[in-house]
């Protein structure tokens, strides 16, 4: 019986601790009032300051070099919900940024760089971070997508491949008779990729502003899709092509080809109509790409 109340005490306190511990984390995350990101280029002085201003909900900043000028007045780049500043927060305090040690140095390099981080809390507290040439590598890299999330910008660390950009295929317009590849670029139209979207864009005013004289009438072409130099983790398990006459009403709307996943595809072009082609992945997110057969 003392052993059980032993053992039923030990993890009465263990528990109080960890809902102490809890709620200690809890005020802390909810304590932050404002962000600095500062960066110093050593070769040319050129100084960045970004700063999250959680009272206001705005990600602010500027640039300069303080050998030839003053510093200007910081900048509105982006203004953000509470939302997503709890969900920055937390995703950068499970990830260790309030975390890190307060100075990371290699002087071994000549130039390279300086960073501070500087985190002001309600309380009056302060938490000060500075990397002369040297990071924490792990940490800002874990903590670079909800940076880009909230400011747009990629900030800390290296973004992991494809995060924001939806990616697309190898694609080429290749000219039958003269044996050469034409054309090698689409437009990306509509997408719903990582939280990122662009919709409801006019499909053929943005035909328009791209059209090229590159398509003749006495000639024939093919298109050329392939997958060779996909990086994408996330691979797409549908591809859809259309096409339409090349006028406002997009009239004569036609499928001309529908699979899954494809190592290289090869199509006949029409003359005169506008093609979009989607890549379809399996969380419902999608990339629309266009180009057009614009006959000057």
């Amino acid at each position: 019986m003392k052993k059980f109340r032993r053992v039923l005490s030990i993890l009465c306190i263990s528990l109080v601790l960890l809902l102490v511990s809890c709620n200690d984390n809890e005020e802390e995350r909810m304590g932050v009032l404002k962000l600095t990101f500062k960066r110093i280029n050593y070769f040319g002085g050129y100084t960045t300051n970004e700063v999250l201003d959680f009272e206001n909900n705005q990600f602010l900043k500027n640039g300069y070099t303080p050998e030839y000028e003053e510093e200007p007045e910081l900048e509105v780049r982006r203004e953000f919900t509470e939302e997503e500043e709890k969900y920055f927060i937390d995703g950068c305090y499970d990830n260790g940024l309030f975390k890190i040690d307060e100075l990371y140095a290699n002087y071994d390099f000549i130039d390279g760089g300086e960073w501070q981080l500087i985190v002001e809390f309600s309380d009056g507290t302060i938490k000060t971070s500075r990397g002369i040439n040297e990071t924490p590598t792990i940490v800002f890299n874990k903590c670079s997508t909800y940076f880009y999330d909230i400011c747009r910008e990629e900030i800390l660390g290296t973004l992991p491949s494809y995060y924001y950009e939806a990616p697309n295929v190898d694609f080429d317009c290749y000219c039958k008779s003269d044996s050469k590849n034409i054309h090698n670029s689409a437009k990306k139209y509509n997408y719903i990729w990582n939280k990122f979207s662009e919709e409801n864009i006019n499909l053929y005013e943005l035909n328009e502003k791209n059209s090229a004289d590159y398509f003749s009438t006495d000639k024939e072409y093919k298109l050329i899709l392939e997958t060779t130099n996909y990086r994408c983790n996330e691979k797409f398990t549908s591809i859809t092509i259309k096409s339409y006459d090349y006028n406002q009403e997009l009239s004569n709307e036609e499928i001309v080809y529908n699979d899954i996943w494809f190592k290289r595809i090869e199509i006949d072009l029409e003359l005169n109509k506008i093609y979009v082609y989607e890549l379809t992945f399996e969380d419902g997110d999608y990339a629309q790409y266009t180009f057009n057969t614009k006959v000057i």
